[in-house]
């Protein structure tokens, strides 16, 4: 993690935790990749109050979608939350490496790096930088935790435990300086066990898997210190997102425009799931 020194020079944190919500609910929402309108969509329908109940987003807010930009005003709603997702990451990293930007660009940053200035993105790229790796909220029913993609560790303490380490690790402005990619943003290469928990399909492919297999199978892979582990990364389109003993993938599809892509909605105390159809919307319904 050598580059990991913010604009400001701040520390990187890369996991917060979030106290229980006593005076209302909690959500989680999957990759909305732009579609903020379809997002408040679903908030209508749950009659979302946004004095009392909260939002966690698990990352790949931006890209793909119309209405990315809204990202930033998102996050400056005192409800809203969300972890770091690839796409974030692939905005942050493609500051100073050629590839990454070719890579960003492939994958649906053009809604930036075709209309915005530099000195903007740069502005975006300092936001999403401050975004945390992990969010962990206590709920009525337990802990749970969020992470974009994969959880690289056994235990969510574990994993905790190895992110209050690197947040908490004194920056290197000389190592920064030596770096082949020189940037004031952070960087997950450099560290497998965090570029997995953005990028990895390994517990997605584990719970489609085993689901093959019986409830025994799907048994061993259960999270032993979380309520539940909600991950986003891998699109299920057109069918029910996937839950197995107490993990939940909720990427229903909103960055892809196929049939039966939507943008779903999870209650944190319920476990109770919502959709609300996308691809119909490019173009049309979902707008900036």
């Amino acid at each position: 993690m050598s580059e990991q020194i913010g604009l400001n020079a701040e520390p990187l944190m890369l996991w917060e935790r979030f106290e229980r919500n006593k005076a209302g609910r909690d959500f989680a929402v999957g990759d909305i990749h732009g579609h903020f309108p379809t997002l408040e969509r679903l908030l209508a329908r749950v009659e979302f109050d946004e004095t009392r109940d909260r939002v966690f987003a698990v990352g790949d807010l931006i890209d793909r979608g119309p209405a990315s930009v809204r990202f930033r005003d998102y996050l400056d709603r005192p409800w809203f939350h969300a972890v770091r997702g690839n796409h974030e990451q692939m905005m942050i990293e493609s500051a100073s490496d050629p590839e990454m930007l070719a890579t960003w660009e492939d994958n649906g940053g053009g809604w930036a790096t075709r209309c915005m200035s530099p000195t903007a993105i740069d502005r975006l790229r300092e936001v999403a930088d401050r975004l945390p790796v992990a969010i962990e909220a206590v709920t009525r029913r337990g802990l749970v935790g969020l992470v974009h993609a994969h959880l690289p560790f056994p235990t969510w303490s574990a994993f905790r435990q190895a992110l209050e380490a690197m947040s908490a690790a004194p920056s290197d402005p000389q190592r920064v300086q030596g770096s082949s990619r020189v940037s004031p943003y952070s960087s997950m290469g450099d560290t497998p066990w965090l570029w997995e928990a953005l990028y990895s399909r390994a517990t997605a492919r584990e719970m489609f898997n085993r689901k093959w297999y019986g409830s025994d199978a799907c048994e061993a892979l259960r999270i032993p210190d979380l309520h539940a582990l909600v991950l986003g990364h891998t699109p299920t389109v057109g069918m029910p997102p996937p839950s197995v003993t107490n993990i939940h993938l909720l990427d229903t599809g909103a960055g892809y425009p196929k049939e039966g892509a939507s943008l779903t909605l999870l209650n944190l105390e319920t476990f109770e799931m919502i959709s609300e159809p996308t691809a119909h919307a490019y173009g049309q319904a979902d707008v900036a």
